[in-house]
């Protein structure tokens, strides 16, 4: 309620909108280099009630691959957030993931679908 009437705008409007600029956002620095306009090959998000959970622990150790890298890294981030969710923090509330293979109980959606879905779960939750 506090940030809407300090900005006019809700809570789920703002986590809609940074999600798509996050997700979204080129860097201008950049914008004549190699793959400046290239969208991350997965995106995952969750919710959590408790406190975030960082899942950076999971490239320690770099991937190593002779045939790309973006199935090996979302192998090494579900086992990594799959230990951490075991060990220490339970699953989040909601996930979602866009582009790769199912990881853990997050639900597969398209970036349209993961702002609204976002949108209205934080609308309808958060107070």
């Amino acid at each position: 309620a506090q940030l809407k009437k300090s900005i006019g705008v809700s809570v789920a409007e703002v986590i809609k909108g940074f999600a798509e600029a996050f997700i979204c956002s080129m860097p201008t620095g950049k914008q004549n280099s190699y793959a400046n306009r290239t969208y991350p090959d997965m995106v995952y998000v969750t919710i959590r009630k408790d406190q975030p959970v960082n899942l950076v622990g999971a490239f320690e150790k770099p991937v190593i691959s002779n045939n790309g890298y973006v199935e090996e890294s979302v192998k090494k981030l579900q086992e990594y957030a799959g230990k951490v969710y075991d060990n220490f923090s339970g699953k989040p509330v909601k996930s979602f993931m866009i582009g790769a293979d199912a990881i853990s109980d997050a639900e597969r959606v398209n970036l349209d679908e993961l702002l609204e879905k976002l949108y209205s779960y934080i609308k309808d939750e958060v107070v």
